[in-house]
């Protein structure tokens, strides 16, 4: 049985560990990365989430395709410059740049019983 509530670096892990098998534009997917993004912008990153309005290929080779969310980030050079990372490839740069870690944005948990994102804050 799944756990009620897991941590936002339970969810990213999973997200790339098990991309063969998990849906990255589910929700509670679409939140972890949407969160790390936000985290990492606090600190002057340039990440964003898109809607592809065309097929598209991450910076690794996934396809993305019309009406995912995907990431991107800017690569300097001009228009049309920007690294493109699936979500399975941004969770994975996400996780092991340690966002968890980082003071939350919105919060810090999924609950699944309500499907929704969570604050729980440490004592």
């Amino acid at each position: 049985m799944r756990q009620p509530i897991r941590s936002l670096n339970d969810i990213l892990f999973n997200l790339f560990a098990n991309e063969k098998y998990a849906d990255p534009q589910e929700n509670k997917n679409v939140w972890a990365i949407n969160e790390g993004i936000s985290r990492l912008n606090m600190r002057r990153y340039e990440w964003q989430t898109v809607k592809a309005q065309k097929e598209h290929e991450c910076i690794r080779g996934h396809k993305i395709k019309v009406g995912d969310i995907y990431c991107k980030n800017s690569a300097g050079g001009g228009w049309g410059n920007d690294w493109k990372f699936c979500l399975s490839c941004a969770a994975m740069i996400l996780y092991f740049l340690d966002v968890e870690k980082m003071p939350p944005y919105t919060s810090t948990h999924w609950n699944y019983a309500e499907n929704e994102s969570v604050l729980i804050e440490e004592k």
